[in-house]
């Protein structure tokens, strides 16, 4: 299984919406969204695939009616699901057997009480004499050495260095010897210590596709942060896909920017779309106390604009917010006007000179560029002019400049070079930049300066 594909019509809140995940990236893929937007309802469809009663099962109300649709694609294989009525509610009914493998290598986790691992607890239960027998002799299993450091490094401290492995009926069981006669079996763990254990268990098993709703429940998060650390790495190692809802700001700003994904609707249209952390940041959470608000596409703009807002106290208070992307960007500010999510502050968007000709931004008045192509694109201009040569003493890394792919790359490579080695840094660059367009700068600050005066 390499990809896995759902079309949902019409369920719970879900009017339409087509997600896809690529299972050959074994990677971590963090769904975040605003409540209520349909994260639970996606997982429980996931889930639909493997127990195909799930929604049924999973759901206090139907959430299914004659317009309800899904459709699965795993790899080439389609298996479409229509509703039928049974007695007063509808069911959604395959057109197909669905495929065995690929069932087994699916594994979806709900929070309480829909959990898996809250059902686990009575089944333990059975096993009580078997792993007191193994406790009592020391029979036990080979060390879980690599259990031992992923709990060790996520709570910082050597609790489990003692952590055992008992094998009952082909299912691994772990428990803590406290002394000759007594111990601490993996059900009496903590639950976030508990719910470790299980997802670890998961990934164990081979699985290729584990679906986790809320894992930050039950940890602090420090424990948050270096859990995601972890699992990153056992991705990579055991092959596997870890999907996850989250509320945690903590685990949001420690994702990848590849591994965010953020969930809305706009319409009847629901989307997931792989978004930056400050995208996702600036939709979910209002920012209070800010008379005006500065979206910029890029880190290096937020540097450049601090090189002269700094020194100057005479305006309101204000933030400014990397949203990466000029796309994303001016979608921020857009959507805000729709629904505030950024509170009643007034709102500019700067971007880098090189979108000033683009369609949709052209003569919008809370959209300002600055006066450069891009801080990266001009030095990289100045430096194929030779203007650069009374800066660089030395030999720069004209190989890696060269290597790169594209303009972007090399601009990029090209700076690193340039400020690693010391021959110029950020503020003597701008200082460079702006000399060679005056005009354009002098114009470009007053605008700012004149939006936080206003």
């Amino acid at each position: 299984m390499n990809t896995f594909k759902v079309v949902i019509k019409n369920i719970q809140h879900i009017k339409s919406l087509e997600y896809e995940i690529d299972l050959s990236s074994n990677k971590l893929h963090c769904l975040v969204g605003k409540n209520g937007i349909g994260k639970t309802t996606l997982i429980k469809i996931i889930q639909n695939f493997k127990e195909t009663n799930t929604l049924d099962k999973m759901s206090r109300v139907n959430i299914i009616n004659d317009n309800s649709k899904l459709t699965y694609t795993i790899d080439s294989n389609d298996y479409k699901f229509d509703p039928f009525k049974d007695d007063s509610r509808f069911i959604l009914d395959c057109n197909k057997a669905m495929d065995e493998v690929t069932k087994k290598e699916i594994y979806t986790e709900f929070p309480i009480p829909l959990g898996r691992r809250f059902s686990q607890y009575s089944r333990l239960g059975e096993y009580t004499d078997d792993v007191a027998a193994k406790f009592s002799s020391n029979t036990y299993e080979e060390n879980p050495n690599e259990l031992i450091a992923i709990l060790n490094n996520i709570y910082q401290d050597n609790r489990f260095n003692n952590l055992k492995k008992v094998n009952v009926k082909s299912e691994d069981i772990y428990l803590i010897p406290l002394n000759d006669e007594n111990y601490i079996r993996e059900d009496d763990f903590s639950s976030g210590e508990y719910m470790l254990l299980q997802i670890y268990k998961l990934i164990k098993t081979g699985a290729k596709f584990i679906v986790i709703d809320e894992l930050d429940i039950s940890l602090d998060s420090s424990a948050q942060v270096n859990l995601i650390e972890q699992l990153r790495m056992l991705t990579g190692k055991y092959k596997v896909n870890i999907l996850f809802t989250t509320h945690s700001l903590a685990i949001m700003k420690t994702m990848n920017d590849d591994e965010l994904f953020y969930m809305e609707t706009i319409g009847d249209e629901t989307t997931v779309k792989n978004m930056s952390y400050s995208y996702i940041k600036s939709s979910l959470f209002k920012f209070e106390g800010n008379d005006k608000i500065i979206l910029t596409e890029d880190k290096m703009i937020i540097d450049y604009l601090k090189t002269f807002l700094d020194s100057d106290n005479i305006f309101s208070k204000y933030s400014i917010i990397d949203i990466a992307g000029h796309s994303q960007t001016v979608d921020i500010m857009e959507k805000n006007k729709q629904v505030q999510f950024l509170g009643t502050n007034k709102i500019l968007t700067i971007l880098d000179g090189d979108q000033q000709n683009h369609t949709n931004y052209k003569n919008k008045t809370d959209i300002k560029f600055i006066p450069f192509e891009s801080i990266e694109k001009d030095l990289l201009t100045a430096y194929e002019l030779g203007e650069l040569d009374i800066y660089i003493i030395g030999d720069i890394d004209k190989d890696d400049i060269n290597r790169a792919n594209g303009r972007g790359k090399k601009s990029k490579a090209l700076y690193y070079s340039i400020t690693q080695r010391g021959y110029m840094n950020f503020s003597s660059i701008i200082t460079f930049l702006e000399n060679k367009c005056p005009s354009n700068t002098l114009t470009f600050k007053n605008e700012v300066k004149s939006f936080l005066k206003s």
